[in-house]
């Protein structure tokens, strides 16, 4: 292929064509990557509220609740928002997978020529 761009003299074209797309991606992952870090920092912030929130009601009546009350809800309100954010991630990731599958799913479409099935 580089021969033929070379003799057709489609290589200055071809090589600025390549260097847009690529600057294309590059745009777009970042992009992705950014809001899928934007996520997992929103989960940790609201993680972090939300345990702070139940620790401070927790201290505000101390003699209102047992020993092992406090410590089932001090738990479940340092793990639930983690999970909760873990799935939201989870969530992003299969949509973004679905986006991938649509891809493939257009390239077997009638308007792409197919190759011939193996034998």
């Amino acid at each position: 292929a580089r021969t033929l761009l070379r003799v057709t003299e489609q290589q200055p074209f071809m090589q600025s064509r390549h260097c847009k797309f690529a600057d294309e991606f590059g745009r777009l992952n970042h992009f992705s990557a950014s809001l899928y870090t934007w996520g997992i920092f929103a989960g940790s912030v609201v993680s972090c509220l939300v345990a702070t929130a139940t620790v401070l009601a927790i201290l505000a009546d101390v003699e209102r609740y047992e020993p092992a009350l406090a410590a089932v809800a001090l738990t479940y309100s340092y793990i639930l928002p983690f999970f909760l954010a873990t799935f939201s991630l989870i969530l992003t990731t299969f949509r973004t997978s679905l986006t991938a599958l649509e891809r493939i799913l257009d390239y077997q479409g009638k308007g792409v020529e197919q190759e011939p099935a193996w034998e």
